[in-house]
């Protein structure tokens, strides 16, 4: 599997020349911190100096997570690639990371944040009012702190769509584990081209169940989310696909299942390389379009017992 995903580059999103590369950046950042040391220490010219690394600490002031990979630009491709559990793991890291912004004492909207903050200024006016030396030191101190402070914090506002879903997912890998070991399982992953990022990132994750036996024109019972959104917020609805070769004749097999019973709805679908049997819960013009994990779980038992009874 493709491990694009993992870190694309930087995941902040900065102040001043945002589309600048990197290297470039801290490179010039580098650049004007040895030039104002040097001004500072050999040529007496502390308020020079200083500016020098006041502009470069202004070339790293950044104001939030970059989130153009979860959020839009997206151009999605068609292929589904099996995904390591671990390939799953390494993106709720990846968010888990940036959110860690939350509770950053690098800015001054957290408590620690500000008591580092007074404390750094503290420590800077006490060696300002030293001898020459250490004046420099005072000066350098809020140069270099001072914009990085003020910056702002980097939140991540909505949990990425993409960690929803394998959250969501995972619910049914848990379920599996327990109740269900003779089924075997493996994630699939979509992954697509981002506006401006150079490598492609997940955008949808889907699990592939196998149960010990199956029909050749079987090709696999799969669970899936899509998210809606309601008033900016996001609710997930897992559903699950028993998936068959067209020709199957799927639908004389389960005409007594379709339609709605209970909270369940079944579904049948066709392509031209697919019959399709859809079990997901109920919807209403109000209602049902969030399932929770008790939710998920129930779906994943009827669908089995569905599958074994008709297919099995």
């Amino acid at each position: 599997m493709d491990n694009s995903f993992k870190e694309k580059g930087n995941a902040i999103a900065f102040r001043i020349f945002p589309s600048l590369p990197d290297k470039i950046r801290y490179s010039i950042v580098v650049i004007l911190m040895l030039a104002g040391f040097y001004i500072q220490f050999y040529a007496y010219e502390i308020l020079v100096g200083g500016v020098l690394i006041f502009l470069a600490s202004l070339l790293v002031m950044f104001k939030g997570i970059d989130k153009r990979v979860y959020n839009k630009g997206y151009t999605r491709l068609e292929e589904w690639t099996k995904a390591d559990k671990s390939n799953i793991l390494d993106i709720l890291n990846l968010y888990k990371n940036l959110k860690r912004w939350d509770v950053s004492s690098f800015e001054v909207t957290s408590l620690s944040g500000c008591f580092i903050f007074g404390l750094i200024l503290v420590v800077a006016f006490i060696f300002i009012a030293m001898q020459y030396s250490y004046t420099i030191i005072g000066v350098d101190i809020l140069m270099m702190f001072f914009p990085l402070y003020l910056s702002g914090m980097a939140k991540i506002d909505t949990k990425p769509q993409i960690v929803l879903k394998i959250e969501n997912t995972r619910i049914i890998e848990e379920k599996l584990l327990s109740q269900y070991k003779e089924h075997s399982y493996d994630y699939y992953i979509q992954m697509a081209k981002v506006a401006k990022v150079e490598k492609p990132v997940p955008r949808d994750i889907k699990i592939k169940i196998s149960p010990p036996s199956a029909n050749e024109d079987f090709l696999g019972i799969y669970g899936q989310c899509s998210i809606n959104v309601v008033s900016g917020k996001f609710y997930p609805y897992l559903y699950y696909v028993i998936v068959f070769r067209s020709g199957f004749k799927l639908r004389p097999r389960v005409a007594k299942d379709l339609g709605i019973k209970g909270n369940i709805c079944v579904e049948i679908t066709e392509t031209k390389e697919a019959e399709v049997l859809i079990i997901r819960q109920k919807t209403t013009k109000t209602s049902g379009y969030h399932t929770n994990a008790k939710a998920i779980a129930a779906l994943l038992d009827y669908t089995l017992e569905l599958y074994k009874l008709r297919f099995g």
